[in-house]
């Protein structure tokens, strides 16, 4: 049976060959005692002391990663509820948001198992792919395309997205503005063991609890999941990050929110029978900006179409999202990406944006900038900086021990290998002392294929001989210290 169709679980194996006449306890033996070729998969407890069967030879095949997935979501195991958080965020999650993602716990909780735990079983079977040529390691489901230019743009928007939804509750006096934590703080927001894309105290008299002495603030948990019509499945990981909060002993109350754009009637009906608090956009943003964050979305995704194509709407759009409270923290890396790009299309340059390589080894690297004419070719490194920030050392060489020698050896089989290549990396702000000392060590390195850094000075300075006036405008807003 598992030759002919593949690995699978014990109780499907029984339930054929009920189907084929065979009496309870043969099947239960025929099961117990299946030896090689046949295998049982370890490190891994189904419910109900089921075993998930296998030949030996199909282990880590397309075939049995599939069977495998499939068997832990239907089982409702722990595994399968990580799987079903992020392919709900379009199969990719950034390390830091994956306790959000998966819905499963950071600390110790009794009968969970917990999310680094799992993380790490999913990477030994094959069924989580981490990616680590970005800036920050990404972890993808099996078969999934990965941290594609969309879903960088996606994340970008949720980002801007939690931001402004801070602002909306400290304006609505749901808490107060230095105790709602969001994601993009450079931590993982928790409430009790579990991690969310925001949450916060709040004192509304329907969530805190209150005595003659003592006021207990309850609980506001939110996730944020854009760009996907949601279904049912994708909502287990936070419903069960819900339910095991409400169903503890706790002192606080707690009230779930979760942002999205459009869900299925299932999935809806889920939701309001546990009382969360359903968000669109539309309704903290409002419709005209919630409409530009979807637009910002296809700019992002499409940045080298985009702004070769309008580049005057795409940084209308820009100055626009700007102006929502700490929209500019997210937009910074895209804007200098954008203006930079626009600058080599000027020149006539062919240009590629966050184009992703593989080298001989099979490491990946993403190329910010690939600027290529007929025998010259541009990778451009861009660090969009807070006004007031410098790049530091340690970034410069982490780019030049990591990522600079897998573009180098992508390049020499690349179809541009017979082109002049040259390495460019813009700081929008400047750099540190100790990061100049090692930027010249890197010019006397690096001849054959210079190296050349520049600052926000540089960068201002071609944009006013130029006289891109509205790009100046937009570079000072993001970057320069007013």
């Amino acid at each position: 049976m598992l030759f002919q169709n593949g690995a699978m679980l014990s109780s499907d194996i029984a339930e054929r060959l009920d189907a084929e006449g065979v009496t309870p306890e043969a099947i239960r033996k025929r099961i117990s005692r299946a030896g090689p070729p046949v295998s049982r998969l370890k490190g891994v407890n189904f419910p109900n002391k089921e075993a998930f069967l296998f030949i030996d030879g199909d282990f880590g095949t397309p075939d049995f990663k599939s069977h495998l997935e499939e068997a832990l979501i239907k089982t409702g195991t722990s595994y399968g509820r990580a799987l079903l958080g992020i392919a709900a965020r379009h199969g990719a999650v950034c390390e830091r948001d994956l306790p959000a993602a998966t819905g499963l716990p950071v600390r110790p909780t009794k009968r969970q198992i917990l999310c680094s735990a799992a993380i790490e079983k999913l990477k030994q079977l094959g069924l989580l792919i981490p990616e680590a040529g970005t800036e920050q390691v990404v972890f993808a489901t099996y078969g999934s395309p990965g941290m594609t230019p969309r879903l960088r743009a996606i994340r970008v928007a949720e980002d801007i997205m939690l931001m402004a939804t801070r602002s909306w509750l400290v304006r609505a006096g749901f808490s107060s503005t230095n105790v709602v934590s969001v994601r993009i703080d450079g931590r993982t927001p928790l409430t009790g063991p579990y991690g969310w894309d925001l949450c916060c105290p709040t004192y509304l008299s329907g969530i805190a609890t209150r005595t003659s002495s003592t006021v207990r603030p309850g609980s506001l948990v939110c996730d944020v999941i854009l760009g996907r019509h949601l279904a049912i499945n994708d909502l287990k990981p936070f419903i069960a990050k819900c339910d095991s909060l409400i169903h503890q002993r706790r002192e606080s109350r707690l009230q779930p929110m979760i942002i999205a754009d459009s869900f299925e009637r299932a999935a809806l009906d889920m939701l309001r029978t546990r009382g969360t608090f359903i968000a669109r956009p539309e309704a903290i943003l409002g419709a005209d900006t919630a409409r530009d964050l979807r637009q910002l979305i296809d700019t992002i995704a499409n940045a080298a179409m985009s702004v070769t194509s309008s580049p005057d709407k795409v940084f209308e759009l820009v100055g626009r999202m700007s102006r929502l409270e700490g929209a500019a923290l997210n937009l910074r890396a895209v804007v200098l990406e954008l203006i930079m790009a626009h600058l080599y299309k000027e020149d006539g340059l062919f240009i590629e944006i966050r184009k992703k390589i593989r080298d001989s080894k099979g490491q990946t690297a993403e190329i910010d900038i690939m600027a290529s004419s007929h025998s010259n070719i541009y990778f451009c490194e861009c660090k969009g900086m807070a006004p007031g920030s410098l790049v530091n050392r340690d970034t410069i060489d982490t780019w030049e021990s990591k990522k600079l020698p897998r573009i180098k050896e992508w390049f020499k089989t690349s179809p541009y290998r017979d082109h002049r290549a040259e390495f460019r990396f813009y700081a929008s702000t400047g750099y540190a002392d100790e990061a100049l000392m090692l930027i010249a060590d890197l010019a006397l390195k690096h001849r054959k294929q210079p190296i050349s850094f520049l600052n926000g000075v540089d960068i201002l300075g071609t944009l006013e001989k130029r006289r891109e006036s509205a790009l100046i405008d937009v570079f000072n807003e993001q970057f320069v210290v007013r």
